[in-house]
């Protein structure tokens, strides 16, 4: 078994075509294709580096409007994500306050549903999907550029699917309100990020994925 809150993870994937993920970001690098050997670290970033709010920039645009599913332009959504982040203009401290308020508030259930942000809000429960959609509106609703990610993490000594999210706060970091992680650790391996069109890209991966841990620490 390997310790929680990992910082370094060294990781060899069998059953995987790279074409079809996304492998290289801010926290993975590739070491070797043949073998596929990834390279993870956890991205930390300080408050005193952590840019103010409202976050605007034209490049990330996309990461900031509402959708069907990460309804940001909610009113009540938007309410909520004052209320519990005040006058706070510090990106990183306004998205670790929603972090925790998503991880306290929203029951960890298994739910058979397409995860939407409002829906979740009401039920007040759902598994990583539900609670990263939610996240992500939140942290929007407030000027926070936010992506939901798709991927595996390593849990009580198995590697499971898992979905998490990344905002922008003047760099991308990986945040994890399901397991109440400021900074996503570095069994997070992620293979892609987007819309619920990318998660269902991941279910060909069912069966097939097989991972190896070479390094840890």
């Amino acid at each position: 078994d390997i310790p929680e809150n990992i910082s370094y993870m060294k990781v060899k994937l069998d059953g995987i075509n790279t074409s079809d993920y996304e492998l290289l970001n801010e926290r993975q690098a590739i070491l070797s294709k043949a073998p596929l050997i990834l390279e993870i670290k956890t991205k930390r970033i300080s408050k005193v580096d952590a840019i103010e709010l409202p976050i605007a920039a034209k490049e990330l645009e996309e990461f900031m409007q509402p959708s069907q599913l990460i309804q940001s332009d909610s009113e009540e959504i938007i309410r909520l994500a004052r209320d519990i982040t005040g006058d706070n203009k510090n990106s990183l401290i306004a998205a670790q306050i929603i972090k925790d308020w998503v991880f306290k508030n929203i029951r960890k259930k298994p739910v058979i549903s397409i995860p939407d942000a409002l829906g979740t809000l009401k039920r007040k429960e759902g598994d990583c999907n539900e609670h990263s959609f939610l996240f992500a509106a939140l942290s929007r609703a407030i000027g926070i550029p936010a992506k939901v990610c798709y991927g595996v993490v390593h849990v009580e000594g198995r590697f499971y699917y898992h979905a998490w999210c990344k905002i922008y706060i003047g760099e991308w970091i990986s945040i994890d309100p399901t397991l109440g992680q400021d900074f996503a650790d570095a069994t997070h391996v992620e293979f892609l990020s987007g819309g619920l069109d990318k998660q269902l890209d991941l279910l060909r991966l069912i069966g097939k994925l097989n991972l190896k841990i070479l390094e840890v620490k």
